[in-house]
């Protein structure tokens, strides 16, 4: 069973750490856009989202306030999905 701590499943990316952060956010803002890194790097997300869908054990998302971003795809690989009433999910 897969749950959140605190208010939501998984809100995202904490962007306002991403932002702070001055080694290694910005180091690669320097550089220009490389669809291929990129290509690689989302990849290795969708693949560790992919391990919860071939998991041997079934695998249940319990999502209560926000499951956005990449936690709509945590929740979204998962076997079986139970939601608050005011869950939201995107």
């Amino acid at each position: 069973v897969l749950q959140g701590k605190g208010r939501a499943f998984c809100a995202g990316y904490d962007l306002v750490e991403f932002a702070e952060n001055t080694e290694g956010a910005t180091q690669s803002m320097k550089r220009p856009w490389d669809p291929v890194t990129d290509y690689y790097l989302m990849g290795r997300n969708t693949n560790n989202f992919a391990s919860l869908w071939y998991s041997l054990k079934p695998t249940i998302a319990k999502v209560r306030g926000f499951a956005v971003a990449g936690g709509s795809d945590i929740a979204l690989s998962c076997d079986i999905v139970v939601m608050a009433d005011d869950a939201k999910i995107g």
